[in-house]
């Protein structure tokens, strides 16, 4: 008889508790670490989903972000469309690049026979009267994924206009349609740089509508500094009570009279930030400066941030269950603190839930700690530079990163020949430095002091590497240099301004593109030659000293020259605080 082989004995491996469970974290993790190395964090906003078109709105945190209305890092979803300005800063002549609220550049419909830009004339929307004609003009994106109909609505009074957003889905978006949801400069309404999303719709009636503050105050002594382009989210209205089939913003201020159920407030010091105090719907003080406002002249104009975002409060307006008065039913205090730099830093984030009681239910916060970066206390002191024979011979001799390796080596110029000594890591590791042999430069052109020249190192063309220019009446062009080290053969430019041998012209990169740029600065004015790559430069541009007058001579623009007791340079475009 054979025997019933024994069971396995069954072996349950020890292994952690999973998240979750009574208590949960108020935010939605970290975020994967892409290519950039960047951390992530996403804290959700206190939104009631309402019927289910709510605002996409979310708060996030990456490592590689600078300042904002939220503090060091933080950044709200931007639904936005702006002028790009990664290539320069815009001109505002119809011919700046628009990137839309994902990221995507776009460009404007215009006739594949000679380019001119395809309009219409509407007065009309969907039947319903505008006043003005006005012109449209569509646009498409780069890359193709949305298939939404894009467009561009103006008028000769408003040259800047708004967005239409038709979606695949039906719904409708409108971005700018007032001064108060565009960041512009504020001495030229004309040149807008940031359209704001005013409303949606979709096709059930349904509306979402922003609004904005924005500051007010005219700069003025003892604070010069402008703050009247920026521009802060203060409410989100949406949950209409009735439906309605046209934007409200076809009529100024028409959403105002609209019974809307939700209501989410950003709160930027105009309420009680107390942890224990319930914060009302209305307003009851001023709105507070932050001690580290920050500038940034991307756009051609000052866009300074003086304001911080210190809670999110979500009301429900239900007057028949709920009374009159907005009810607050949930809330994100942000609590934020001041570096020794001065820096707002957010700490902390506490979500309190309110019943219709009053009584308050808090999850607990979640908080948040960054880790100071600490310079090398060693000191390093002096470190002799390596002897090189015939240093102090006479000859001209320059330091220059001549291969974009990081370090400079040594460069020599000889009658009728260019040397080079290539900076050399030590084999030994740490900082040491040493130098390889003079090596004879090939294929550029000699330095004949019988024929006089303009010889420069310059990244004219933008690829981070440095271009061998030369300049001379009848003759102007570059040499490149290729991964092997290896110079190309001459390139001579299309258009090259005579003024470049002026004494007064400098190189820099004025127009914010990365590329170097030929001005000539006077009292009045600046002449700036663009730079085209290796198409040259274009043609000279006269650009005003802004709100000269003879009773403010004072205020020339300063002139480069070699006086000991002044210095007069150029700085790119940098946030300020």
């Amino acid at each position: 008889m054979n025997e019933k082989p024994q069971p396995l004995i069954q072996i349950n491996a020890p292994s952690l508790p999973k998240g979750g469970g009574a208590i949960q974290s108020i935010g939605k993790g970290w975020g994967a670490v892409g290519t950039s190395g960047a951390a992530s964090l996403e804290l959700a906003l206190p939104i009631s989903p309402g019927r289910g078109f709510a605002p996409a709105l979310e708060l996030g945190y990456s490592s590689d972000v600078g300042n904002s209305p939220f503090g060091i890092g933080w950044r709200m979803t931007d639904n936005a469309i702006s002028l790009r300005t990664t290539k320069g800063v815009p001109t505002y002549a119809g011919s700046d690049q628009v990137v839309g609220p994902g990221g995507d550049v776009w460009m404007p419909e215009r006739s594949e026979s000679d380019g001119t830009l395809i309009s219409r004339a509407e007065t009309t929307y969907n039947g319903l009267p505008l006043g003005d004609e006005h012109s449209v003009v569509r646009h498409w994106p780069r890359i193709e994924g949305e298939f939404a109909l894009i467009e561009h609505w103006s008028t000769p009074a408003d040259p800047a206009g708004f967005w239409l957003i038709h979606g695949a889905d039906g719904s409708l978006h409108l971005y700018g349609k007032t001064r108060h949801s565009r960041r512009a400069d504020p001495n030229e309404e004309a040149h807008v740089g940031v359209w704001m999303i005013d409303e949606s719709l979709n096709t059930r009636g349904e509306h979402i509508v922003y609004e904005y503050k924005p500051e007010v105050d005219v700069p003025a002594p003892p604070q010069p500094r402008d703050f009247r382009a920026q521009r802060y989210l203060r409410r989100v209205c949406y949950g209409n009570e009735k439906a309605h089939p046209h934007l409200y913003a076809w009529s100024a201020d028409s959403w105002k009279n609209q019974h809307w159920h939700f209501q989410l407030v950003f709160d930027y010091g105009e309420r009680s930030a107390e942890l224990e105090t319930a914060p009302s719907f209305d307003e009851t003080q001023a709105w507070t400066a932050r001690s580290d406002a920050f500038w940034n002249y991307a756009y051609g104009f000052e866009l300074g941030t003086r304001r911080l975002c210190r809670q999110v409060l979500m009301f429900h307006h239900f007057p028949k269950e709920l009374g009159e008065t907005p009810v607050l039913v949930q809330r994100l205090l942000l609590e934020h603190r001041t570096s020794p730099l001065g820096y707002s830093h957010l700490t902390a984030a506490h979500v309190q839930a309110y019943d219709s009681l009053g009584q308050v239910e808090s999850r607990p916060p979640m908080e948040f700690t960054y880790n100071a970066f600490d310079l090398d206390p060693r000191h390093r002191g002096f470190a002799p530079f390596p002897d090189m024979p015939g240093l102090n011979d006479g000859q001209q001799y320059q330091m220059v990163d001549l291969y974009g390796e990081g370090l400079p080596g040594m460069l020599c110029r000889y009658d009728q020949a260019w040397y080079y000594r290539e900076p050399l890591r030590s084999a030994q590791g740490g900082d040491g430095v040493g130098y390889s042999d003079w090596k004879r430069l090939e294929s550029i052109p000699v330095a004949d002091s019988r024929q006089p020249v303009h010889q420069s190192l310059t990244d004219l063309t933008g690829d981070g590497k440095l271009d061998w220019l030369i300049a001379r009446p009848g003759l102007s062009g570059f040499f490149t240099l290729d991964p092997d080290r290896n110079w190309s053969g001459f390139v001579s430019f299309d258009a090259f301004p005579s003024e470049f041998f002026h004494p007064m012209a400098r190189m820099a990169d004025l127009v914010g593109d990365g590329l170097s740029d030929m001005a000539l600065i006077g009292t009045r004015s600046v002449r700036l030659y663009a730079n085209r790559r290796a198409a040259g430069f274009a043609d000279g541009i006269d650009v005003p000293r802004r709100g000269i007058s003879a009773e403010r001579d004072e205020d020339d623009l300063p002139l480069l020259s070699n006086t000991p007791t002044e210095l007069v340079a150029s700085a790119g475009d940098l946030p300020m605080k």
